[in-house]
């Protein structure tokens, strides 16, 4: 087995006081995306409570008429504070691809693997618990940030 690539970053952030702890909603539902007023795919999201935390998880299938077809995937778990315990995301189109984030003492540990690549692996180090996690334009996770830093 390859051992990849490592590298390891250092971000310096401001804490953030919340003034009341964070309180999630349960949720589930279906997005329609649309390009060009013409509908290109649907998301099927939820967030719901899970081993005393949170899961927000989504499942997006796009079809846009010039390219090929895209499925895209992602599992967010939440401690009940909202600070992030591991992530997980999955691409598939031409090729595929994905990552495994584990969060942990202000570290978040990222595992990046491309098709036809070896892996990539970086550490992020942060001052603060609360960070944010985004990727594809999810729906659940802007509705967790919003909860998070609103």
């Amino acid at each position: 087995m390859d051992a990849g690539v490592r590298s390891t970053v250092k971000f310096r952030t401001t804490s953030i006081a919340l003034m009341a702890p964070v309180v999630f909603a349960q949720d589930k539902g279906r997005l329609t995306i649309k390009l060009g007023g013409q509908t290109v795919g649907h998301e099927e999201f939820e967030i719901a409570p899970s081993g005393g935390g949170w899961l927000a998880k989504g499942v997006a299938e796009i079809k846009p008429p010039d390219g090929g077809s895209s499925k895209v995937s992602g599992s967010l778990t939440l401690q009940p504070d909202g600070a992030p315990i591991s992530y997980d995301w999955s691409a598939q189109a031409e090729k595929t691809n994905g990552a495994h984030i584990l969060f942990a003492n202000g570290v978040a540990s990222i595992t990046l693997q491309m098709q036809g690549a070896r892996p990539f692996q970086q550490d992020l180090t942060f001052n603060t618990p609360l960070i944010a996690v985004l990727d594809n334009n999810l729906y659940h996770q802007y509705a967790v940030l919003a909860r998070i830093y609103d």
